[in-house]
Order: C-alpha cells, then sequence, then structure tokens
C-alpha cells in the first residue's frame, strides 16, 4: 500500500503504512528497501533531516561494504 500511495504522490499516506511495516517487522528481509522509499517520501514533502538520516541508516546497513562514503 505504501509503493501505491507514494506512486500517486500521497507521501504522508505512504509513509505511515511503511512506519506500521517496520515497526511491525523490523528485521524484515526488505526493510532497507522500505527505508529508501521513506527517505524518497521525506525528501518530497521537504523533511530533509528525516530523509539524510532514514539514507545514512541505508548505507551503514548495506551489503555491499566495498564502496566507502565520505559525509
Amino acid at each position: 500500500l505504501g509503493v501505491i500511495d507514494q506512486s500517486v504522490k500521497s507521501y504522508s499516506t505512504a509513509l505511515r503504512f511503511y512506519k506500521v511495516i517496520l515497526e511491525s517487522h523490523p528485521n524484515y528481509l526488505l526493510a532497507n528497501e522500505i527505508k529508501f522509499n521513506m527517505a524518497v517520501c521525506n525528501l518530497e514533502i521537504g523533511l530533509l533531516g528525516a530523509a539524510e538520516e532514514l539514507f545514512k541508516a541505508i548505507i551503514k546497513r548495506s551489503v555491499d561494504k566495498k564502496t566507502s562514503i565520505i559525509y
């Protein structure tokens, strides 16, 4: 449902659905994908700080440790 809302630019509603999934299943296999979608939604509604935090969390938990990113 979050992806559907995000695709029709209903970002706040999409964020609510994404949060419900992560709260009920914090170790969900697609957690990083959900967090990425949440970051994009936050960017679209102008919550840059929240988006940045999510992007950083995704990078820290990334499976691919070959690339290094300097902050």
